[in-house]
């Protein structure tokens, strides 16, 4: 019996260990997400830009159509963040769910955009979903989609 008991131990063992995802991914995900933010914020377009795949796109939660790439628009960014512009991106409740070198990241989402002259605007909250990609090491958005947050129904 007792060698019953180990030879399930080692199975269930095995199994565990053997994971595509790697220990340490979920923080390495979370850390990625918040260097994105930090190059929002801060007006950093090589970390901004090399933060996604290239043909990234977003369905963004203004209704805008689905076709943005971030990699392809670099001046238009580089742009704004000449003229000043920030974006504050905050996450709340962020889960992520590790599927090999792919990660599914949902959060609740409030943004505020900060214009040069320091007026600020807060957009409203969000629901968001990314994906995230590891390739090379290093963790990637290979898609997002935002919704608005809206209070329930009666």
């Amino acid at each position: 019996m007792k060698r019953l008991a180990a030879l399930f131990t080692c199975l269930l063992l095995s199994m565990v260990l053997s994971s595509p995802a790697h220990a340490g991914d979920r923080e390495d995900v979370l850390v990625a997400v918040n260097a994105y933010n930090a190059s929002m914020r801060d007006g950093n377009t090589d970390v901004y830009v090399n933060s996604v795949l290239p043909g990234y796109i977003i369905y963004n939660g203004g209704g805008a159509l689905l076709n943005y790439n971030p990699p392809a628009n670099r001046s238009g960014i580089q742009t704004a963040f000449d003229a000043g512009t920030r974006f504050n991106i905050q996450h709340r409740h962020q889960e992520v769910v590790l599927y090999g070198d792919t990660a599914i990241l949902t959060a609740y989402e409030q943004s505020t955009t900060i214009l040069a002259d320091g007026t600020s605007t807060a957009g409203r909250p969000f629901r968001t979903t990314m994906v995230w990609v590891k390739q090379g090491g290093t963790w990637k958005m290979a898609h997002q989609h935002q919704s608005p947050l809206l209070p329930p129904s009666p």
